[in-house]
């Protein structure tokens, strides 16, 4: 898959966040979906402010990180272990996704962002 916007690069992490989330059986509201998309540089990212409002109701900002983050962690490793190649895509789309501000960032550097740096320390 070849990731060469940042709206490309979101929207592979994104549908595969909701894919892992659908293979564990673990829900994910409209809104909280939503979150996931949120925004600050991405010209398509429409803000709608009720769904915002929605998910900081529906579930606390740490706990929907750690939700995310833990889905994240998961899927990277299950599709590792099933595809190496995607990998590379992985990366190229955290590159790509890093030009932005995007807050999906947040919880991808946290869960895999060690294992998709280009360059590693040790």
């Amino acid at each position: 898959m070849p990731v060469d916007s940042e709206s490309t690069a979101k929207a592979f992490f994104v549908n595969k966040i909701i894919e892992q989330a659908e293979r564990e059986g673990i829900p994910l509201s409209k809104a909280q979906r939503y979150t996931l998309a949120w925004s600050e540089t991405d010209p398509s990212f429409v803000v709608d402010m009720e769904l915002s409002k929605q998910c900081e109701a529906e579930i606390p900002q740490p706990e929907y990180e750690k939700k995310i983050k833990g889905l994240i962690e998961r899927m990277f490793k299950r599709d590792i272990e099933t595809n190496k190649s995607l990998k590379e895509t992985y990366k190229e789309a955290y590159k790509t996704l890093k030009q932005g501000d995007h807050f999906i960032l947040i919880m991808i550097g946290d869960a895999i962002g060690s294992k998709l740096s280009w360059f590693r320390l040790f």
